[in-house]
């Protein structure tokens, strides 16, 4: 077969073209890079200055700086994020304490009733995620809503987001308490450093959940 090496002027434009955009590409490259890093710093120090204002700042910081891009330095944004973590954190610790108790069996519930105070907990942390869930998409309205003023929308949601938040934050704390009364009467209840630890870092994220809120409501013009 012969070889056609016919000039192509088509084919040798597009070359052309495609190696001038590259070039620009590689021109602006940096100060496209510079500029990112410089919305990205801007969007985490946002976050940073928000978390001093919780009663766990360095949880709050941890939790929330992943998020910064989608926060977009919104406090109304970085209240719904605060809830959905504590929302997603609760459900996983009620799945966990679920699976411990189911685990434990008979063993558990014990001729005294001993951990008990895990059910207990179970059912405290079903009902916060309740709570949450209803929070969350309060916010999620809020942040949808067209035509809306903030202070006027969040006036007529803010006391049934607060009171969920709440809600939420003491059935989380009741849980905690039943676990160590229950340890106080029972040592063999099934119950180590890691239940106690889980619980505890769900309270965390729920209390700055509501130290956010709480301050996205203050300062909402």
């Amino acid at each position: 077969m012969a070889y056609n090496n016919s000039f192509n002027p088509v084919f040798c434009s597009s070359l052309i073209l495609l190696k001038t955009l590259l070039l620009l590409l590689l021109l602006i490259n940096p100060t496209s890079s510079s500029f990112v890093a410089t919305l990205s710093k801007n969007d985490t120090d946002f976050i940073r200055t928000a978390c001093e204002s919780t009663e766990y700042p360095k949880t709050c910081y941890k939790s929330l700086s992943r998020h910064a891009t989608a926060i977009q330095q919104n406090p109304a944004k970085l209240a719904r994020k605060a809830m959905s973590i504590s929302l997603y954190k609760t459900k996983r610790a009620a799945t966990y304490i679920s699976n411990i108790t189911e685990e434990a069996g008979d063993e558990a519930a014990g001729p005294h009733g001993d951990g008990q105070a895990l059910k207990v907990c179970m059912d405290l942390l079903d009902g916060a995620v309740n709570q949450l869930t209803s929070s969350v998409d309060l916010m999620q309205q809020y942040l949808e809503a067209v035509g809306v003023s903030g202070k006027e929308f969040v006036g007529l949601q803010v006391n049934t987001i607060m009171t969920l938040l709440h809600g939420a934050l003491m059935n989380e704390d009741a849980c905690m308490d039943g676990i160590f009364d229950e340890i106080g009467v029972h040592d063999d209840l099934p119950v180590n450093s890691d239940v106690i630890d889980c619980v505890f870092k769900v309270m965390e994220v729920t209390r700055n959940a509501v130290d956010l809120f709480d301050s996205f409501v203050q300062n909402t013009p």
